[in-house]
């Protein structure tokens, strides 16, 4: 790998999904999970690809989880259930291991679901303890870290320790949800994106309205940051993601220095000097 030295940067701003952190597993065994207590039954490959295609489409029809049309949207929960009852009904229809009955059966059952499941399985993503207690029975006072649908990579905190140390200012900008701030604080680096006096400095789709790689999404960030230091130039900027068009070009376009974390090395249509393969890389470069 060629290193690319930053010598200007003085902050760093962070994707999150892929980046700082993944789901545990897959999304359709999660899925697969809560809603075989109901008796519905999936394929996890189905509904894995499903949730990619539903997502997909829904965010083009109300972009930012309703947050676009609105720009009063506080909360995802409802665009998300709305999103997860697509999925599970597009799953039941192409299940091939039934016939119609039992689809038609699925189908009924899927329709009687009260809001709560949908509630419970949103707020379980998050990360929201005392509700989960409320589901299972159990009340949870676990402080170890941890969290039932996320991890962090092994060498993030490591990190992010490192360029706190020297003096970087760290950042976040999400394609989230408002749940995106409970889920780092249970996984134990809210605190790295804050101010000395406790101001969050993350950025995310549901606050601004904006999705990455829209640039009103980037300018809001840059004036967030500013208000911590005025003096903060763009090109002092380096923003840090995995997808090569909402994050490396995204964020280039709009004119902070980037890098694409290719974990996987599956880009390797990026240049090199583009492209780390692990957050610890970040060591080397600034």
């Amino acid at each position: 790998m060629n290193i690319k030295r930053f010598d200007k940067i003085a902050v760093v701003s962070l994707d999150v999904t892929g980046t700082l952190i993944n789901v545990k597993g897959t999304v359709g065994s999660h899925y697969n999970n809560i809603f075989q207590s109901h008796g519905l039954h999936f394929d996890e490959d189905n509904l894995n690809r499903n949730f990619l295609k539903c997502f997909k489409e829904k965010s083009k029809g109300s972009p930012s989880f309703g947050s676009f049309d609105v720009n009063t949207v506080s909360s995802g929960e409802t665009w998300w259930s709305e999103l997860v009852k697509s999925v599970i009904v597009t799953s039941t229809m192409e299940r091939h291991d039934a016939n119609h009955v039992e689809r038609d059966r699925q189908l009924a059952i899927i329709d009687r679901l009260p809001p709560s499941v949908y509630s419970d399985l949103y707020h379980r993503f998050g990360g929201d303890l005392a509700r989960q207690s409320n589901v299972d029975g159990v009340v949870s006072t676990s402080t170890d870290n941890i969290h039932d649908y996320w991890y962090l990579y092994p060498e993030v905190k490591d990190t992010l320790e490192y360029l706190r140390a020297n003096k970087k200012l760290l950042t976040i900008i999400s394609n989230f949800d408002e749940r995106v701030h409970t889920i780092l604080r249970l996984l134990g680096i809210a605190d790295y994106f804050k101010t000395s006096d406790g101001k969050s400095l993350i950025t995310t789709s549901i606050d601004t309205g904006y999705s990455k790689p829209h640039q009103a999404i980037f300018q809001s960030h840059l004036d967030m940051i500013r208000q911590v230091d005025p003096s903060i130039t763009k090109d002092q900027v380096l923003y840090v993601g995995d997808k090569v068009d909402k994050d490396l070009e995204g964020s280039s376009s709009f004119g902070f220095k980037s890098l694409l974390i290719d974990r996987k090395n599956r880009h390797q249509d990026i240049p090199q000097q583009s492209r780390i393969s692990t957050l610890a890389d970040l060591k080397t470069m600034l």
